[in-house]
């Protein structure tokens, strides 16, 4: 395996939370262990009915995680591009996006008055005042320099599911911000769907034994192109041969005539253009 640079491994780790969260790792179990070890007790103390909103906030983040993904895949900045401005541009030039964090950093609730501590986006495109101000907002949890770890973000929204959404802004924008976004990719092996960094540009899949089903599976299908076009070929050697065929035992005479077997014929009769005719 490939040595990397301290630098690198501290950037790998930054983005285990996102691909945690993409490929299903983290879910409402950790959710709820997280809230127990920040809080000192367990959530569901007091709302034992509870424990089916943090299955559907696991499900959410996921969901919600993933769909910005998939749109954005493929849409990496260029090496040279500034990370700070990418992100701002993205995020404002994409109106569906803005507007879903727009709503959510609505329902909590964020004050415009943070942002004056916070680092602050700003695209290169001249935008008003009031639009800048939303702007910040909707990137809020991605702009905090600090650590948002997942169980705060649940707790102080009061809320599991809108915590779930504001968590998916806080780790898309991570995600954004990496240098390394450009090596996210997405295994394409059948049932699989699991997204893994691309860090030495030359992998598809996800490991080795995706990589070799793929292998195998060219293998068959050039195996089964070469048994179609030799059977084929067959076919059409017989039905030649069958022109000039006088007799009724026929299977016999053209497994002599052009080395087939009988069994093959047989198994292709419906293939064959059999001639009715008389033996003479």
């Amino acid at each position: 395996m490939p040595k990397i640079s301290h630098q690198r491994a501290e950037e790998i780790e930054r983005l285990r939370p996102v691909l945690d969260v993409l490929n299903g790792v983290y879910g409402h179990l950790q959710m709820l262990r997280d809230i127990r070890e920040i809080e000192g007790k367990d959530p569901l103390n007091d709302d034992p009915d509870a424990y089916f909103l943090y299955v559907n906030a696991g499900h959410r983040l996921r969901e919600t995680l993933t769909r910005w993904v998939e749109k954005w895949r493929g849409r990496a900045p260029a090496g040279d591009e500034d990370r700070e401005n990418y992100v701002a541009e993205y995020i404002y030039g994409n109106r569906e996006l803005r507007e879903e964090f727009l709503r959510i950093t609505k329902q909590l609730g964020m004050a415009g008055g943070v942002f004056r501590e916070l680092l602050l986006f700003q695209p290169r495109e001249h935008i008003s005042d009031d639009q800048r101000l939303k702007f910040q907002i909707g990137l809020f949890l991605g702009s905090y320099s600090g650590t948002l770890e997942f169980a705060m973000t649940f707790f102080n929204s009061n809320d599991p599911i809108l915590g779930a959404e504001a968590e998916a802004i806080h780790l898309f924008v991570i995600l954004l911000r990496s240098e390394l976004s450009s090596k996210l990719c997405r295994c394409p092996a059948a049932g699989c769907g699991k997204f893994f960094l691309n860090l030495g540009g030359r992998r598809e899949f996800c490991s080795r034994s995706h990589a070799q089903q793929r292998i195998n599976r060219r293998v068959l299908q050039d195996l089964k192109q070469t048994r179609d076009k030799r059977k084929k070929e067959a076919l059409a050697r017989a039905n030649e041969a069958l022109r000039e065929c006088k007799k009724r035992d026929w299977k016999q005479w053209l497994a002599k005539r052009t080395g087939l077997t009988t069994t093959f014929l047989t198994r292709n009769i419906k293939h064959l253009k059999v001639p009715k005719r008389e033996e003479q």
